[in-house]
């Protein structure tokens, strides 16, 4: 297959372009962003309280013959600010619902080992993980195609997993590659070996020693880009929440440079 081709068939398969989970998340736990969500319940509150207001009010101050006219209205950015909560909101709960519960709790190698996760764990979570494939055509060229075969040759060696499955439409789901094997970590708990009843892994003494860390790695970068259509709802609104949240700022930053350009 030419490069162009390739390159052609990686594009119609890529999927949505949209944030990592991890990105997300760090948009999300922003303090700014995080600091949105008392406006949610904020504005509702003061618009039910302003209701019975008049939309302007004149006052006389100092015994003044022209009055000075204040404006009972919410100022607009408010509602800005309250959708852009409410934005924020919406893409943290698809956050919560969606990303894998391995990648959201740990989201790196060093958190998975200080909390003690075993070679075993990661097998039990891989396999329940891959289920989500069963029964379902997953392209070689796609990011998870491409991720989940990433994983596969880095625990069972080199080898065309989602192309053979994709082609041969028969064979073992992927979950049962890591249901039937074994990783057996050493007493360092930084490598490991693979002991499987699928070949090559009858002989699991003559497999080479394996990283660990690579091994999360790899599980977590296949989990990154998991639900690609929901993350980009997810992504959709955090960029609305944050383009929101920009207008007041920008509004207010040119309001204090024209009065200190006004003021020189």
């Amino acid at each position: 297959m030419s490069k162009s081709r390739v390159a052609r068939d990686k594009s119609s398969h890529s999927g949505w372009e949209a944030f990592k989970w991890t990105s997300l998340r760090t948009i999300l736990d922003n303090k700014v962003v995080a600091s949105t969500s008392v406006w949610i319940f904020l504005l509702p509150v003061m618009i039910s309280f302003t209701q019975a207001f008049p939309d302007h009010l004149n006052i006389f101050p100092f015994n003044s013959r022209d009055p000075l006219r204040l404006s009972l209205q919410l100022p607009y950015n408010w509602y800005l600010l309250y959708f852009s909560a409410l934005f924020f909101a919406l893409a943290r709960f698809i956050y919560i619902l969606f990303c894998p519960s391995f990648l959201r709790q740990y989201g790196t190698a060093a958190k998975a080992n200080a909390a003690g996760i075993t070679t075993e764990v990661i097998k039990d979570s891989a396999t329940q993980y891959l289920l989500r494939f069963q029964g379902r055509e997953l392209h070689p060229l796609s990011d998870e195609g491409m991720a989940l075969d990433t994983l596969f040759n880095e625990v069972f060696g080199l080898g065309r997993y989602v192309e053979n499955k994709f082609d041969g439409k028969n064979i073992d789901p992927f979950s049962d590659w890591f249901l039937n094997a074994t990783l057996v970590e050493d007493s360092s708990g930084g490598l490991y070996r693979v002991n499987s009843n699928k070949p090559p892994f009858t002989q699991p003494d003559q497999q080479p020693n394996k990283s660990k860390n690579l091994l999360i790695w790899r599980f977590l970068e296949l989990q990154e880009i998991s639900s690609p259509f929901v993350r980009v709802i997810s992504s959709m609104l955090a960029i609305a929440g944050a383009v929101l949240l920009l207008i007041p700022a920008t509004q207010g930053f040119l309001s204090v440079l024209e009065g200190f350009l006004s003021y020189q």
